[in-house]
């Protein structure tokens, strides 16, 4: 890393009050979290209301998180520069005029309800209206914080790195793209990024034009989703050579990358193409845009430059404006997770959730029809009782649900015995589903099933997706055919009967348990009180033995580590008296409400254990049956 000291700023401020500080605590200098020690860690029991023996242990650290809540910080146990600007939050100055309502410095104003002792507060690290608080980063006169009078901290230092999200390849005519995007880390204070310079230089030029104008228009910075600056490719710096080059350092306001690892800011650089490229430039050209350095500004006021380690960069080209529109498919958070539904032995089944996914257009396409959605329903059978086509002896229906607005899918593909697939497909009619510029759009796929006796056993799966550009759409103004960028394939859904469920009660916790002075042997508890409901027609039996993962699959994380091998015991209990010699008994149509219990061994356990499946039995066995799972399971996680 290259990195050079510019400017450095100190002040020095005259006061004209007498100042009687409210007494500020030393927290010292460094981050101070579980095993510091010292008298910087008895200055955190004390504003936390922890025991007072100088050890940051694992019950400081809880103190610590409560008090963290209670005060509008991040609960993350560790007292560092926020904590310890709000534990010393303000300074009271004394002296000068009395406030109105006062004579004296006694008592309290008649006008204001201060006490007369006050002529004002102000924010910590402040002993007048003037300026910055050398602790919060706020304004003195209490007004809105400036980029970098909000700088916290002492002398700090800027990580830069590369990102390729949502950096595009390709430009169209006319369109505006992220080229180049870069991550920044702040380290040791907030900093306040003040001017990005850039390189373009088109490597690969062919026959194409090396000149900056003959492409683009604008150049800007983003961060997030906040443009913080803005450069003509006019202003642009020509250096001759093979390629020409050009540069341009970009000034850059608000632009504020706060301290900490947790907390990277992420630059993105997007430029806006001419709305007409010559035609030879478009195939030929390939430009390339760099990141130079950066300039910054730390919480004590000196300015520093930085090169990256690493060379930050990427590739684009040029497309004309005619050129073929795109729509991608991408995630949905609506897409339900593999789980049992429960269809019916005599009759069609509900209507169920097998799959959803987002279709999004790009912000330069134009207006997109879209004419039919084919969906492929590949079946895994667990034998079929009958001699009828396989999907007609399983699903009933599909149906897809588009802005609010239902479609039916026919069969159009009878199932391919060899990859056990059948296509349900939608037809739009002409201009009934159009997807505007830059607009996004979640399709939700439902079916319905056939009545279970006599059609397919209990155990067969079903998966709903959409193949790779299979999706037949066009261009509104264009007619011409539109790629669809991607696929989707849903989760595996069982269909089975008489399937018990399972609701979480209250809210799950995960918290310390019993502390040792050995802290990587204190005892963690996770707490889940739930209630399980058996169907109408069938008791089930839950293991009250607990035998390993036969009764309860457990997906167990802790800052993405692993904890399984640190859990000690789980124990469920039933609330009433339903205990069998092996297990609980819920009866056929009734709820019972179980608490299930987990005990972790470790030092500052704070991640999370989530049950993903509840193991139940058809009988008082001490082995349940893998096939009988409650996996429909919503917020088990502690």
């Amino acid at each position: 890393m290259l990195k050079k000291f510019l400017i450095g700023t100190f002040a020095l401020l005259a006061l004209t009050v007498a100042v009687s500080a409210s007494a500020a605590y030393d927290f010292g200098t460094t981050t101070l979290k579980v095993g510091s020690k010292g008298a910087a860690v008895m200055a955190v029991q004390t504003v936390v209301g922890a025991t007072v023996d100088g050890t940051f242990g694992p019950m400081t650290g809880a103190k610590v998180k409560v008090w963290q809540a209670a005060n509008g910080l991040t609960a993350d146990g560790a007292f560092g520069p926020a904590s310890k600007a709000k534990a010393n939050a303000t300074v009271i100055v004394t002296g000068g005029t009395f406030p109105a309502g006062c004579t004296s410095a006694v008592g309290f104003s008649s006008t204001t309800g201060l006490p007369c002792s006050t002529v004002t507060t102000f924010p910590a690290g402040c002993t007048s209206a003037v300026g910055y608080s050398s602790t919060t980063g706020e304004k003195c006169d209490g007004s809105t914080t400036g980029s970098t009078g909000a700088l916290v901290g002492g002398a700090g230092d800027i990580i830069l790195s590369s990102t390729s999200t949502n950096v595009k390849d390709e430009v169209k005519e006319g369109g505006t793209e992220a080229v180049l995007a870069f991550k920044a880390q702040a380290d040791g204070s907030d900093l306040a990024v003040t001017s990005a310079k850039l390189t373009l230089s088109n490597t690969a030029a062919g026959a194409s034009s090396e000149k900056l104008s003959d492409y683009l228009d604008t150049v800007d910075v983003y961060l997030g989703s906040t443009k913080v600056g803005s450069a003509d490719v006019s202003s642009f710096t020509r250096t001759s050579g093979t390629p020409d080059v050009f540069t341009k350092t970009i000034a850059l306001t608000n632009a504020v990358v706060r301290d900490g690892a947790s907390k990277k800011g992420t630059f993105t650089v997007k430029v806006t193409a001419k709305d007409s490229i010559d035609s030879t430039d478009i195939t030929d050209a390939h430009w390339t845009a760099t990141l130079d350095s950066v300039r910054f500004q730390d919480a004590t006021g000196v300015i520093m430059s930085n090169t990256p380690d690493d060379v930050i960069d990427n590739i684009f080209t040029f497309k004309d404006a005619s050129s073929l529109d795109n729509i991608d498919i991408i995630s949905s958070s609506s897409n339900p997770a593999a789980t049992s539904l429960q269809v019916e032995k005599d009759t069609v089944s509900d209507s169920y959730l097998v799959g959803a996914f987002k279709l999004k257009t790009a912000t330069d396409s134009g207006d997109i029809q879209i004419n039919e959605i084919p969906v492929n329903m590949a079946i895994a059978v667990n034998d079929v009782d009958n001699g009828n086509n396989i999907q007609d002896a399983i699903i009933d229906s599909v149906t897809l649900k588009i802005n609010g607005t239902e479609y039916t899918a026919d069969n159009t593909t009878p199932i391919n015995t060899a990859t056990g697939t059948a296509i349900y497909t939608a037809t739009f009619d002409n201009g009934e589903l159009v997807i505007g510029s830059g607009e996004t759009v979640e399709v939700k796929i439902y079916a319905t099933f056939n009545d279970q006796k006599d059609n397919y056993k209990v155990g067969t799966t079903v998966t709903a997706g959409i193949g790779n550009d299979t999706i037949d759409a066009e261009g509104v103004v264009s007619g011409d055919t539109v790629h669809v960028d991607g696929m989707y394939t849903g989760k595996a859904q069982t269909l089975t009967v008489d399937v018990p469920t399972a609701t979480i009660e209250g809210t799950p916790t995960f918290a310390l348990y019993s502390a040792s002075t050995d802290t990587a042997s204190s005892i963690y508890l996770a707490t889940m009180k739930f209630n399980v409901t058996a169907s109408d027609s069938a008791d089930i039996w839950m293991s009250n033995e607990i035998p390993g993962d036969l009764a309860y699959t457990i997906a167990n994380t802790a800052n993405d580590a692993d904890l399984s091998g640190d859990v000690t015991s789980v124990t469920l209990t039933a609330t009433n008296d339903i205990e069998q010699t092996h297990s609980f008994l819920v009866g056929a149509g009734s709820t019972e409400e179980f608490t299930l219990k987990f005990y972790v061994k470790g030092s500052n356990v704070t991640g999370k254990i989530t049950v993903t499946g509840l193991k139940y039995g058809t009988a008082d066995t001490v082995l349940l049956n893998d096939d009988a799972s409650i996996s429909s399971l919503t917020n088990f996680k502690a």
